[in-house]
């Protein structure tokens, strides 16, 4: 049985699939799945360190159940009005979140299933410059968004269990460049069920897998991995602390961040962990790190984590690089008018 958290999630998945098969659009699988403030006082590529880090302009929060996608200032703390993005008409149940390097941004969309991609300074009365859905698209529940270098588009399909990736400015009901499935991938449906998906700079996927009640791990896809692809390293075991990971983010070093839905806390392993590796640090934050859903680092090593209900109502809270033990956020962000309803995905500029 999948953990309650997980569990939930794919309740939410599997309410959206089924509007939409009920209203015929989208292209749905056919299986499921006060004011606040912060508490007191394996192989992979050769890492590369940016020369300048740089400093957050920009937060955007994806809503399942309030269907908002929220953006925020990096210093919002406390209870905040958010610019509310306007999703294409029909679009409900905004999941994952991503920037590219020029500042567009990417929405996962669960109905009908669908990528929007909207431009850097985009308001409430901002039409999306693109919008990926339709059949050929493959897309399939989609919650997980991320992008590489070459501004290539890689979503992670919790209805398929597959990794589609589409070329730069992919627009309306175009097929993926590249497909990631089947089983040798070590992605199913009801176990080991994809979650979040992160890629690095040079094109290495990390894939999110959640087991039965305890456990999972991270799957590793060299660049230009397609098909029924084995991966090239995975990270699991009893050392690696993984406890059903919702939600994975890499920062400028290649450091990999995991969010544990089941004991609500966050874990950072070293670049090029694998096997039953022992994470750098674990921390939790008990009402700040409550029902976890979403995860991002800033350039700055600054950890985002995005909680769909707990004690604070649906929140996301931010941490400091060194966060470990019990973690103290910087800020902590409530919305007003409910838009944080099952928070998910984040992610920062």
């Amino acid at each position: 049985m999948i953990d309650e958290r997980i569990a939930r999630a794919f309740a939410a998945l599997s309410f959206v699939a089924a509007m939409s098969a009920c209203s015929g659009g989208g292209s749905s699988p056919p299986h499921t799945q006060g004011t606040p403030t912060p508490a007191p006082s394996g192989a992979t590529p050769t890492p590369s360190v940016s020369a300048t880090p740089q400093a957050p302009s920009l937060v955007a929060v994806g809503s399942v159940q309030s269907h908002t996608v929220t953006l925020f200032p990096p210093t919002a703390n406390g209870t905040v009005t958010p610019v509310l993005l306007t999703l294409p008409g029909g679009s409900i149940a905004p999941y994952a979140v991503a920037f590219d390097a020029a500042g567009d941004l990417y929405v996962g969309v669960l109905s009908p299933p669908s990528i929007v991609e909207y431009a850097p300074g985009a308001t409430a009365a901002s039409t999306p410059l693109r919008t990926i859905t339709g059949g050929a698209t493959e897309i399939s529940l989609p919650n997980g968004v991320a992008l590489d270098g070459a501004g290539n588009l890689y979503v992670s399909n919790a209805g398929s269990a597959a990794i589609t990736v589409y070329a730069p400015g992919a627009n309306g009901d175009v097929a993926p460049i590249r497909t990631i499935s089947g089983g040798a991938t070590d992605i199913g449906i009801s176990t080991n069920v994809l979650q979040s998906i992160a890629v690095d700079s040079a094109g290495t996927i990390y894939a999110a897998l959640a087991t039965d009640l305890r456990g999972g791990g991270i799957a590793v896809f060299a660049p230009g991995a397609s098909g029924n692809a084995v991966p090239e390293t995975t990270l699991v075991g009893t050392a690696t602390g993984l406890d059903g990971p919702i939600a994975i983010a890499l920062d400028s070093n290649r450091n990999l961040y995991a969010i544990n839905s089941n004991s609500d806390t966050v874990i950072v392993f070293a670049a090029g962990a694998t096997g039953d590796a022992t994470p750098l640090r674990t921390f939790s934050s008990g009402a700040f790190i409550d029902d976890p859903a979403g995860l991002a680092v800033d350039g700055l090593g600054n950890i985002y984590v995005s909680s769909q209900m707990g004690g604070l109502g649906g929140s996301y809270s931010v941490f400091p690089a060194s966060s470990s033990g019990i973690g103290v956020p910087t800020y902590t962000v409530t919305a007003a008018g409910g838009v944080f309803d099952q928070a998910y995905g984040i992610a920062v500029r």
